[in-house]
């Protein structure tokens, strides 16, 4: 009983906290990228070499963000995009003519998920700040397993519903 207590105030922490940012944001006037579509996409450029971990990463995430729309090439257009790609050591994209924050900017996710393992060197090459692509980063230094079904995307869906209906009321 007192897990559950502990659950609904931390819940109500995260919620009230997302609504203090949201309002915050709002009277700066600072754009918030809100995800209203939950498009999920996979960008694959080393093709058949990360088919086996797609496939696992695939299957675990669809239930939480529905079916993915994936491609090799040419960045699916999406919000929440995971990129399975070898970084190189001076930030190339080996298997693509675009660099990350271009494939970032062509996809327009608002959350990139580096899914295959690379090194800090590479990934800090890669992520040079540019004027375009800018996204939250996520960077897969060492994969763990069998991806399960996340709960923190769950929650992050769930806060992004929120932020959505927190910028009607405000």
């Amino acid at each position: 009983m007192f897990g559950d207590a502990m659950q609904y105030a931390g819940l109500l922490f995260i919620v009230g906290l997302a609504l203090v940012v949201i309002f915050v944001a709002r009277k700066r006037k600072v754009p918030v990228a809100l995800i209203d579509a939950h498009r999920f996409g996979i960008l694959n450029p080393k093709a058949g070499a990360a088919a086996p971990i797609v496939a696992e990463d695939t299957a675990a995430l669809t239930a939480v963000l529905g079916p993915p729309v994936q491609a090799s090439g040419t960045p699916p257009q999406c919000d929440v995009l995971f990129l399975y790609c070898d970084i190189a050591p001076d930030g190339r994209i080996q298997g693509s003519n675009s660099g990350l924050r271009e494939i970032i900017r062509d996809s327009g996710a608002s959350v990139v998920v580096v899914a295959s393992e690379n090194g800090g060197d590479s990934y800090v090459a890669a992520g040079k700040k540019r004027e375009y692509g800018r996204a939250n980063l996520v960077l897969t230094m060492q994969r763990r397993g069998q991806v399960q079904q996340p709960d923190h995307l769950k929650l992050y869906v769930t806060l992004q519903n929120l932020a959505l209906l927190a910028a009607e009321l405000l």
